[in-house]
């Protein structure tokens, strides 16, 4: 009878630990813009935008210099936060629209079934079929998206109320449940109220053109747009942060802001460059994070999954097992600039892009067009966007017609005055980008 007692006494003891432990678990607060490239924040010394709850996560937190996504497309980039795990590790949920394998289980689940109460507003983890792969919910939780603005602020902007659909998920969440919500705003996804942001009153004397657009008044006008649009999702950051102020859990709440990939702009969006996968992200917890520091180290969104369940105490699964690194360390460090130095490397990939308009069909006709064109008396034919890039694989390429069934092929980003001819013999350009597509029927010089 004595053990009996002692037993229940260890019970009781075990589960009032394990209530005080639950109770104290902080709440998880994930906030992702839609498109948004690394340095267009204020915080970050941009002068074109401001973003004021984003500086305020910085100022309180650390803000990352080098953190970058593992594709450059939202879905890929988004299931990779969710699982911390590769877009090619992801089966189908590694691509864009496809649909997500039941057996893939995002940490918002494993949260959930910690006691955690779980959901979004917004876009959520998209584009993807979600109920054709077996889930009931979207992988980012339950959706909260019935508060809208009706109309809308502008054109471009979406209607649904963010803050207002979390002050409903806060009011549905049980008092003493900590929770895990994500507000994945779709700003500043295009397409933008051309002319917004000089409407607004922004000039374009003070946009940043990136190196590699053209610096004309077009182009900072847009790029005002965009800014607009970054301002946008930031307010509602703003009112999502008073709210958790005013409830008393803005302290003991996790606050990651960051975006899925970069701008929509040539040179960016959905494609392994600087603009595509560098993005910006800031992380605050209360006093538990030393605040005012900028971190150098080479960070993923791939990292927060780990990172979480570590400061949580929460097992990583065996299945579907994580790739990312806990940046625990770093966010509990007080130093700045480079802290582990063990982070040499980060990945991304691309995701697949359609066959271009050329194509025809999967037989050797497939690339007449390209051919009748050719044919055209020295037509030069430039492909900057359909091949360039993502085809050859070699710069941005010219390729004029000079003769009978002879081409000049140019690389005009390396060799603007066209000074070297880099086809070899007839047909070779033609033959290269059909095997690059695995065209296994290859036309032939007679």
């Amino acid at each position: 009878m004595k053990h009996y007692y002692i037993l229940i006494s260890i019970l009781i003891g075990q589960f009032i630990y394990c209530q005080t432990s639950f109770a104290n678990r902080p709440n998880i607060l994930i906030a992702i813009s839609d498109d948004q490239s690394f340095p267009h924040m204020s915080a970050s010394g941009c002068k074109f935008v401001n973003t004021p709850a984003f500086d305020r996560i910085a100022d309180n937190g650390v803000i990352f210099s080098n953190a970058f996504v593992t594709s450059p497309g939202c879905a890929p980039s988004r299931a990779s936060l969710v699982m911390g795990r590769y877009p090619w590790q992801n089966e189908h949920a590694g691509n864009h629209s496809a649909i997500w394998p039941k057996k893939l289980i995002p940490f918002p689940d494993l949260l959930e079934d910690k006691g955690y109460f779980i959901g979004f507003t917004g876009k959520g983890v998209e584009p993807f079929e979600h109920g054709l792969g077996g889930r009931d919910i979207n992988p980012a939780g339950y959706e909260f998206n019935e508060f809208k603005n009706n109309p809308p602020a502008r054109p471009g902007i979406d209607k649904v109320d963010y803050a207002e659909n979390f002050k409903a998920f806060l009011n549905e969440k049980d008092d003493d449940s900590p929770f895990c919500f994500m507000y994945l705003s779709k700003e500043p996804h295009r397409g933008f109220e051309l002319g917004s942001g000089v409407k607004s009153g922004k000039s374009t004397k003070d946009v940043t053109v990136p190196p590699f657009l053209p610096d004309t008044e077009e182009i900072r006008s847009d790029l005002l747009d965009y800014a607009l649009e970054i301002e946008w999702f930031d307010l509602h950051l703003a009112r999502i942060l008073k709210l958790l102020e005013e409830r008393g859990e803005l302290d003991n709440t996790i606050i990651i802001v960051t975006s899925d990939n970069g701008m929509a702009f040539p040179s960016s969006k959905a494609l392994c460059y600087e603009y595509g996968i560098h993005v910006p992200l800031a992380i605050s917890w209360g006093d538990k994070i030393k605040g005012g520091r900028t971190v150098d180290d080479l960070v993923g969104l791939i990292d927060i999954y780990p990172t979480l369940f570590e400061i949580l105490d929460l097992p990583l699964p065996v299945n579907n097992p994580v790739e990312g690194k806990s940046m625990a360390n770093i966010l509990f460090s007080d130093k700045e600039g480079e802290i582990d130095n063990t982070r040499k490397a980060m990945y991304a990939g691309t995701r697949n892009f359609p066959e271009p308009d050329w194509v025809k069909s999967t037989d050797p006709k497939k690339i007449d067009h390209l051919l009748k064109t050719l044919e055209e008396d020295n037509e030069p034919i430039v492909f900057p966007e359909e091949i360039g890039d993502w085809g050859l694989k070699m710069g941005r390429w010219e390729l004029v017609k000079a003769g009978e069934n002879k081409w000049k092929l140019y690389n005009i980003e390396k060799d603007p005055e066209k000074t070297k001819d880099l086809s070899t013999q007839k047909y070779r350009v033609v033959d290269n980008l059909i095997k690059l597509y695995d065209y296994s029927m290859v036309p032939k010089s007679k």
